[in-house]
């Protein structure tokens, strides 16, 4: 049976969907495919920033420039290059410029706030106060970024707003409460602006509890590096 031209228009608008769709998917998967490569080229470093443990800065310039060749519309990855950047030594101004970007892109990302905060501390401790209140909120109970939350909170304590500071106190007790981020308890609680944070958190039969754990806790490791 003949074709009628409407009959040959549909089959060309169905082909047409079909070879659409199947481009967008092939342009869509090269894309991830080149954003995993960079991701990939910077690892482990995006691993040791998640778990804060410090790196040489040549290892956090390797991962900037590995990461500069994910795609651009990779917010997440956008905010990992920043992080690099601003480990690395790279200028401030652009570290907040391109967290700022990925922030567009990745609203969503606490570690976006909490990078942004730190970005911003010193040049403007107003807009540090509210990345700080947006990690927070987005990120409550979040133990990789804790330290950095509660970091971030003792220095621009006078600078937050009472639900900000009624959540930074909660993670503050989380640290304690929370058996598995004890050992970072012990270590934030060696500055003096940290330690005013751990007053305004607990009660005062609460500080004696704690002030016996970091003895104990001070002569076992004193007792390990002697070793």
């Amino acid at each position: 049976m003949a074709c009628t031209p409407n009959i040959i228009l549909i089959r060309w608008a169905v082909s047409a969907v079909g070879l659409a769709a199947a481009s967008t998917l092939v342009v869509f998967g090269f894309i991830h495919f080149r954003d995993g490569l960079a991701n990939d080229a910077a690892i482990p470093v995006p691993v040791s920033m998640v778990a804060h443990s410090k790196l040489p800065k040549a290892a956090y310039r390797a991962a900037a420039d590995a990461l500069a060749n994910a795609n651009s519309r990779d917010g997440e990855a956008m905010i990992y290059r920043a992080e690099a950047e601003l480990r690395a030594g790279a200028n401030t101004a652009d570290v907040i410029s391109l967290v700022r970007r990925g922030l567009t892109l990745a609203p969503a990302s606490a570690r976006g706030w909490t990078l942004l905060s730190e970005a911003l501390m010193v040049s403007d401790k107003d807009g540090a106060s509210r990345a700080l209140s947006q990690a927070l909120i987005l990120a409550p109970e979040d133990y990789f970024l804790i330290g950095a939350h509660l970091s971030e909170a003792a220095q621009l304590w006078g600078e937050l707003d009472q639900d900000t500071r009624r959540l930074a106190l909660a993670q503050m007790r989380l640290m304690w409460q929370e058996t598995k981020l004890r050992e970072f308890f012990f270590d934030f609680a060696q500055t003096r602006e940290n330690q005013v944070l751990i007053r305004q958190a607990f009660e005062n039969e609460e500080i004696r509890d704690i002030n016996r754990w970091l003895m104990r806790e001070s002569r076992q490791r004193e007792r390990a590096n002697a070793r």
